[in-house]
């Protein structure tokens, strides 16, 4: 079949990407660059409905000979995807969607190069939408908090950030930390994102083994134990840690709910004393440079939990947690009032960023939802009356 470029518009009326159209056959559907990049599991019908785009939706061609495609083609001049829509000054949806569909071209021009592999999982858009943020804010972006709903990918969020993290820095090394029965389901999610050889994406079976081989130089990305890191939180099991300047770049913590403090003032100093959990204890000492010997703060540490959110005291320990020694909050304990700490997470130079999507506000390509509405229909009580006819011995 041959196909021809088209401009794709949006709502506006300004050109959002570049299709690819059969002209010999107006009612088929047309489709962007990236639409089969990553294959999937559906049918060809399923997918020709659910990523192809229908003829009336495009832009007729001849008709806009002043467009700024048109225009940079026909005077043999670099058109960039997008790029009308980037340059517009639109803020808006339009430019959202545009920076959307360019992560995708993205994760295409990435697979051409070897970069990363083919994948049975498509990228969603709010997945591709936080690995474009990441990106564009890289090296100023020190703490992200994943707290997406359930189902909605976190694990392949994070692999497309990390994705990004090993092509600008061959020689990262990135600690992952999930509670110890996920570790090899991490693995499989994050190679099917990054598509690393094995050696690179590895589980670690102890923390001692992983210091001892940290201590040399290690890179990739190593799986660990939640609950094998916490044992060594207490002072008096961190003395088994001799291992020194063992320093991942990245360190990521999964299930982070399991670090939770109820404490209202809450200080770094008792931690042992407190309530805190061993997990939150272990996730300070990390993130703050002092779980190993001579180590030092990861550059960049992305919690994720899908239930961060279980009391309002718990919730403010996280965000000091997620926050402390950054940028933009130095100190998050001390003299900190939950006010100034909301404050200073919200500001738009923040180094400190919070990301929390429900399944009602996923969409896919063509705008639809996800997932389905359920109604829920409870169990409720029934009241029996039972009569009692003693005259006739009955009941």
């Amino acid at each position: 079949m041959a196909y021809e470029c088209f401009e794709l518009p949006n709502s506006n009326g300004t050109s959002s990407d570049i299709v690819l159209l059969n002209v010999e056959h107006n009612a088929l559907n047309a489709f962007v660059h990236y639409a089969y990049a990553i294959p999937g599991s559906e049918n060809i019908n399923n997918l020709n409905n659910d990523r192809g785009i229908p003829t009336e939706q495009l832009r007729d061609w001849a008709n806009n000979p002043e467009s700024i495609a048109t225009k940079k083609v026909f005077a043999n001049e670099y058109y960039y995807p997008g790029q009308s829509v980037l340059e517009s000054g639109d803020t808006g949806s339009s430019q959202t969607n545009t920076s959307i569909r360019l992560g995708a071209l993205e994760t295409l021009a990435n697979i051409f190069s070897g970069r990363i592999t083919l994948s049975d999982k498509d990228p969603f858009p709010h997945q591709l939408s936080l690995q474009q943020f990441m990106a564009n804010n890289y090296g100023r972006t020190e703490r992200l908090l994943i707290a997406d709903e359930v189902g909605l990918g976190k694990t392949i969020e994070a692999g497309l950030i990390l994705r990004d993290a090993l092509l600008k820095n061959n020689n990262l090394s990135c600690l992952y930390l999930t509670r110890g029965g996920l570790r090899a389901d991490v693995k499989s999610k994050l190679k099917s994102v990054i598509g690393l050889k094995d050696g690179l994406v590895d589980v670690i079976s102890s923390f001692t083994k992983y210091g001892e081989a940290a201590e040399l130089g290690i890179r990739g990305i190593k799986i660990g134990s939640i609950e094998a890191a916490r044992r060594y939180a207490s002072i008096a099991n961190q003395k088994k840690l001799s291992n020194e300047y063992v320093a991942p770049d990245i360190i990521i913590i999964d299930e982070c709910h399991y670090c939770s403090a109820r404490e209202p003032d809450l200080q770094p100093d008792n931690l042992g004393n407190g309530d805190a959990t061993q997990a939150y204890r272990m996730a300070y000492q990390m993130i703050n440079g002092s779980y190993w010997l001579n180590s030092k703060k990861p550059q960049l540490v992305i919690l994720m939990s899908a239930t961060p959110f279980r009391s309002d005291t718990q919730f403010l320990n996280l965000l000091r947690l997620l926050s402390h020694g950054t940028r933009s909050v130095p100190n998050a304990f001390d003299g900190v009032t939950r006010e100034n700490l909301v404050k200073s997470i919200k500001n738009q130079d923040s180094s400190i960023t919070i990301v929390w999507r429900q399944q009602e506000q996923v969409r896919n390509w063509g705008g639809k939802r996800f997932f389905p509405y359920l109604k829920i229909i409870r169990p409720h009580q029934v009241r029996i009356l039972i009569n009692l006819n003693t005259d006739s011995g009955r009941t």
